[in-house]
């Protein structure tokens, strides 16, 4: 079994960086789709069987691929020094990102569900398609109610989105009634080859329950084994298990058990630990992804905004490991940004790079680099 620290300040011992990395200098550049290394501290892959690096240098975020050597994700890019932002040529400069469907419920306040999952895709730079499996009644403060979409309707909403032919991932979340679960089932038999993140949501975080008990049957018994990866919490990792999950021993023990139920991978996530810890397995072992104590602790829309990340990683091309401890240290500094929109509980900032200022000496040092 390997254990890996997600930090928000560092870059990792397994040559990964993450994401509040990406402000540091001296790690890496990159310059025309080429990286350069300014401190020689060059990352290297955990394993053989990786085939992407990350890092962060002067103010923005990159990847390379390590068989083609060539950037598959710029955050930011530099700006002239003159202030002006390049415009492309024309729309066949224009880059498509990977586009991801969600499916789930909607959240009014936007905190979690169907908003929090957009964001997410945002933030990565992939474009968003949502279907919604219910509507909710809810506020900072909990869920009020729950109304269920007609099957019929999300069905034609399914098919409809992917006669597009573009979906390259998907996420699903809130199911709220086995008709809707079976839907869900019935799309994934259709598209086998997409990957699929199923955040398996059983309640609210005010207690409010958000499937029912022959949807949640349906959801162990069938869905568990036509999807990429299965994110519970500890919650709901004692559902799907039957066991009693309270502590990262308990959190093994359940993912060994989800696996046996047919998952192909999970990730028990114990951020309500008092040392944030995450259980991952794929039937071929078990590796912990241990991270920080974030605050505010009241958040919500956390599992969404995690689930979706991986989401968001897969369809960037990246290995589950790697999106798995890529969108965990998204939502850790999301949490850490985040800012209260009610009297209730904190929705993540999503959109935290958005509202940071790179340094004036980050686009020197990366002019300096270019012309060397």
């Amino acid at each position: 079994m390997m254990g890996l620290r997600v930090t928000s300040d560092l870059v990792t011992k397994a040559g990964f960086g993450l994401e509040a990395a990406w402000s540091v200098p001296g790690k890496a550049t990159c310059v025309s789709g080429r990286h350069r290394h300014a401190s020689g501290n060059q990352p290297s892959s955990r394993s053989s069987r990786r085939s992407s690096r990350t890092g962060w240098g002067h103010g923005y975020e990159f990847a390379v691929d390590t068989h083609s050597h060539t950037s598959i994700i710029a955050e930011r890019a530099p700006i002239p020094k003159d202030g002006a932002r390049a415009t492309p040529a024309g729309p066949s400069t224009n880059h498509i990102p990977p586009v991801i469907l969600t499916i789930a419920g909607f959240d009014p306040s936007s905190g979690a569900g169907i908003s929090a999952d957009l964001k997410t895709f945002a933030a990565h730079q992939c474009y968003g398609l949502a279907a919604i499996s219910a509507l909710t009644v809810q506020n900072t403060q909990g869920v009020q109610a729950v109304h269920p979409v007609a099957p019929a309707l999300l069905r034609d909403c399914l098919q409809s989105l992917a006669a597009d032919g573009q979906i390259r991932a998907v996420k699903v979340g809130m199911l709220a009634n086995a008709p809707i679960a079976k839907v869900v089932s019935e799309f994934l038999d259709a598209h086998p080859t997409l990957p699929c993140v199923l955040d398996p949501v059983l309640r609210s975080s005010s207690g409010l329950p958000l499937i029912d008990e022959p949807g949640f049957k349906f959801l162990r018994d069938r869905l568990l084994s036509q999807v990429s990866v299965v994110t519970p919490n500890l919650a709901e990792a004692a559902a799907l298990s039957g066991l009693k999950v309270d502590g990262v021993e308990e959190m093994k023990a359940a993912a060994q058990k989800i696996i046996e139920l047919g998952a192909h991978a999970v990730v028990v996530t114990g951020g309500h630990l008092d040392k944030p810890v995450d259980v991952y397995a794929n039937g071929g072992g078990l590796e912990t992804f241990a991270g920080e104590r974030c605050k505010p602790e009241n958040i919500h829309g956390a599992g969404c905004t995690f689930s979706a990340g991986i989401a968001a990683h897969l369809a960037l091309g990246r290995q589950l490991a790697d999106a798995i401890m890529l969108a965990k240290a998204y939502v850790a500094e999301s949490i850490k940004k985040a800012y209260p929109i009610g009297p209730g509980r904190v929705p993540l900032n999503h959109f935290y790079r958005m509202q940071e200022t790179p340094r004036s000496t980050d686009y020197a040092a990366v002019h300096t680099e270019a012309g060397a």
